[in-house]
């Protein structure tokens, strides 16, 4: 497990296996500057990464080799507005938001939560097979919010760190 209390900005890596990240409290804001987990393996967010709220001037770039789950208690209420998790998150397979299990007489009491984040996903980046799976329900509240909903965030692809960016190549043919 990872706790994402105190890191310095930086590259991190894993061993290969099974990955947990969460924090000890809600609202953690990383420090200025850019953060790129590379998992090798399955990566288990268990905290709310609004605790991965990056300044303007940093991104946060999570690149897993398996599957990325969201716990299913990171989210808030059907009408929460405030972002949970903030990035990009790359998935070689999978992008899985886990349910309470929600249904039929279990509605509302075993509601889900209610997941935004700012930044993009990427599921199938090995192109080997990936999907984004959305197991949540807002029982009655389905009809009047949604259970995921993603905001672009033009700062994150201004601030990637330069290894990370692709460059552009302007070239003109010119006669002898």
């Amino acid at each position: 497990g990872c706790d994402l209390a105190s890191l310095a900005p930086g590259v991190y890596t894993n061993r290969t296996g099974e990955t947990n990240v969460y924090t000890r409290s809600s609202g953690r804001t990383f420090n200025q500057g850019n953060y790129v987990f590379l998992i090798n393996g399955n990566l288990h967010i268990q905290g709310e990464m609004r605790a991965v709220s990056t300044p303007n001037a940093s991104t946060l770039v999570v690149s897993v080799s398996g599957d990325i789950t969201v716990d299913k208690g990171v989210g808030g209420s059907p009408s929460s507005s405030s972002t949970h998790l903030e990035g990009l998150f790359s998935a070689d397979s999978d992008f899985i938001l886990e349910s309470e299990g929600s249904e039929g007489d279990n509605c509302p009491s075993n509601r889900d939560n209610r997941l935004n984040i700012k930044g993009a996903i990427v599921t199938n980046a090995a192109l080997g097979g990936g999907t984004f799976q959305n197991n949540r329900t807002l029982c009655d509240d389905n009809s009047d919010h949604p259970t995921f909903y993603i905001e672009e965030s033009p700062f994150l692809i201004l601030n990637f760190p330069d290894f990370l960016k692709h460059p552009s190549f302007v070239w003109q043919e010119v006669a002898p």
